[in-house]
């Protein structure tokens, strides 16, 4: 297959509208969770609190908004359950790397949290789309 075959089909309008919503909700997500993080960290000034309330919310956030508004799937709350921890185990894992690459040199502190979103983006986007259309189908079949 041509390189311009696959770039339109990796554009394809609902392929890219997708992604443009994905992206949308994430972003949305970030600055939700910082802005908890970084209020809780002002009021009561412990980050352990900060980081983990913050987790909280912005996964609670991000499961309703990729399944309702990403994938368009409606999942009850207890069907969202497996997408809640594979979101916990996304964010602990990131939150690994991140800590891990700065404090070992590799990356720049300043830096690090883009560089390393935009490499585990493609694998979290599969993840959630592969997690949030199994969970539709487990809905559907439960009724």
């Amino acid at each position: 297959m041509a390189p311009a075959a696959i770039l339109r089909k990796l554009i394809d309008g609902n392929r890219a509208s997708l992604v443009v919503r994905f992206v949308l909700v994430g972003g949305t997500n970030f600055v939700l969770t910082n802005a908890i993080y970084v209020s809780i960290l002002y009021f009561f000034d412990n980050y352990h609190a900060a980081y983990w309330i913050s987790l909280v919310a912005g996964t609670t956030f991000v499961s309703y908004g990729n399944s309702l508004f990403v994938f368009k799937k409606k999942i009850k709350y207890y069907f969202m359950l497996p997408y809640f921890a594979y979101y916990i185990v996304y964010s602990l894992t990131f939150y690994n790397i991140l800590v891990y690459t700065i404090e070992s040199g590799l990356l720049p502190k300043y830096f690090a949290l883009a560089i390393i979103a935009l490499c585990i983006f493609p694998i979290h986007y599969v993840c959630s789309r592969v997690i949030i259309h199994r969970l539709g189908s487990l809905r559907s079949h439960s009724r």
